[in-house]
């Protein structure tokens, strides 16, 4: 990085730190008693108060809104040719990307969401799986969203029959609620049948993730779902789609697979939805329509830029890591995980397990050297298995997982052609691709105390009597101010 560079960043984390507050009180959490009313949504107040919808969502989805009534003079500053801002005082001070979103973060609101485990059976592909394990009966799981600086507040209620659980907030950083991270045998006792248990943690950070189990392999079972934290981006974009969940599919139980060490037929999944036939096999049952997204064509009475959409990818796998590519569409890479980076170009992006990337795609099909560009307006979605990283590759356009069209009417198969030269080699991006728009330097253990103590966070599991997991009491030694 050079030295202008340096400065630029500094000056603006020196800006931003004198004009925030920080992090209300972490560490705060309800105690664990018997569940009430399930509430799953917010209000939405009135008057003069920054109250408003994520930059750029989807009509067909619910009117979600940020909120941030308790941030008087605070208004949204998000704006096509400029998502590095999110929040901006009438004095001129921002949250922005350039804000230190380990040490500071807005002040949200609390938000309620309950999650049922069940037992069912499922038709992902063609083939019945009749050992799924569900969130609220859906696969994926129910879409988990929040604002910068929110408080989650997520209750977990086991309805299984057997099976012990809990749920892990893929990539939060827990910072002060390290009890909430949903390790079982780490930071708590399962949860057991018939029981509940209410995670809360501070959306400090901002981005994509997922939810899924973290009781042994349970999550391959189905046990996995999106979360959104909605903040700031690190180039402009007109609209957004919902998250995109690529997976590999199995018809057994991961547990079984697993102690039989087969992985048995599996296929791959995206939003839910595979095919069978792709890996040989004969569908027993309807095969599932392909994953569509669904672009708007580029008007062309008048000169005009196409529309920006940022897209949401998230690797669930059991065991693949997957190079994700549009047919004919560059991909602009903005987010790796939960950190804005300088953005770049690519006609692939390879995501490994857990592996979440933010990119954007611009609704303008560009020809290559061997795939023009179809006159129909359709287009494949492509998961490829990278290299000897995960399943083998099934039969031909076994990556075939997904749609785009810009005929919303359309139903035809798409004949667009792949992009040439795209690597399949099980290597991560390249890193000097990945360059985070706030700078970060290796500093001392997070986990260790100073003499300040200001860093590091300690607790203890005590069992009853009995050394039964069915009484979890903790004891916390916060090293914080907020302690």
């Amino acid at each position: 990085m050079t030295l202008i560079s340096r400065f630029k960043h500094a000056f603006a984390g020196l800006f931003t730190w004198l004009s925030m507050s920080p992090v209300a009180e972490f560490g705060f959490h309800p105690s664990q008693h018997p569940l009430g009313a399930l509430i799953t949504d917010t209000h939405v107040p009135s008057g003069d108060s920054p109250v408003f919808r994520p930059p750029a969502p989807n009509p067909d989805d619910h009117d979600f809104v940020c909120d941030y009534s308790a941030m008087q003079g605070w208004l949204p500053c998000s704006i096509p040719e400029n998502r590095e801002c999110w929040l901006r005082n009438k004095n001129g001070r921002e949250f922005n990307i350039h804000t230190d979103y380990e040490k500071l973060a807005p002040v949200g609101i609390t938000r309620h969401y309950s999650l049922n485990i069940t037992e069912g059976s499922i038709n992902a592909d063609g083939q019945p799986f009749t050992k799924a394990k569900l969130f609220n009966e859906l696969y994926p799981g129910p879409w988990l969203e929040a604002c910068w600086g929110d408080t989650l507040n997520i209750t977990v209620i086991n309805s299984m029959k057997e099976n012990g659980t809990s749920i892990h907030w893929h990539g939060i950083r827990q910072n002060q609620t390290m009890d909430m991270d949903g390790v079982n045998g780490i930071t708590q006792c399962p949860i057991a049948p018939s029981q509940n248990y209410t995670y809360s943690f501070k959306a400090t950070q901002y981005g994509t993730s997922w939810y899924h189990s973290h009781y042994s392999v349970q999550y391959a079972d189905g046990l996995q779902g999106p979360l959104t934290i909605h903040g700031p981006s690190s180039a402009p974009f007109d609209a957004s789609k919902r998250p995109l969940l690529m997976t590999d599919w199995s018809h057994n139980s991961a547990f079984q697979l697993l102690y039989n060490r087969n992985w048995g037929n599996k296929t791959i999944l995206l939003n839910g939805a595979g095919n069978v036939a792709h890996y040989n096999y004969t569908p027993t049952l309807k095969v599932p329509d392909n994953y569509v997204l669904r672009f708007n064509k580029t008007p062309t009475d008048k000169p005009r830029r196409p529309k920006r959409y940022l897209l949401r990818l998230i690797n669930t796998s059991f065991d693949s890591t997957f190079v994700f590519s549009i047919d004919n569409h560059w991909l602009q890479i903005v987010t790796a995980d939960f950190v804005p980076i300088e953005s770049y170009f690519n006609t692939s992006v390879l995501i490994g397990i857990g592996q979440r990337y933010n990119v954007i795609v611009e609704a303008n099909p560009l020809a290559g050297d061997a795939n023009p560009v179809p006159d129909d307006g359709n287009f494949w979605i492509r998961t490829f298995i990278a290299d000897n990283c995960g399943i083998k590759p099934g039969g031909k356009g076994y990556e075939q997982t997904g749609i785009l069209r810009y005929n919303h009417t359309s139903m035809a198969t798409p004949k667009s052609l792949p992009w040439t030269k795209i690597s399949k080699r099980c290597s991560d991006e390249t890193y000097t691709s990945l360059r985070p728009k706030l700078p970060w330097y290796v500093g001392p253990a997070a986990n260790a105390k100073n003499s300040d103590h200001l860093a590091g966070e300690q607790f203890n599991v005590i069992f009853d009597q009995a050394w039964r997991c069915s009484t979890l009491e903790r004891s916390m030694e916060r090293s914080s101010p907020y302690r």
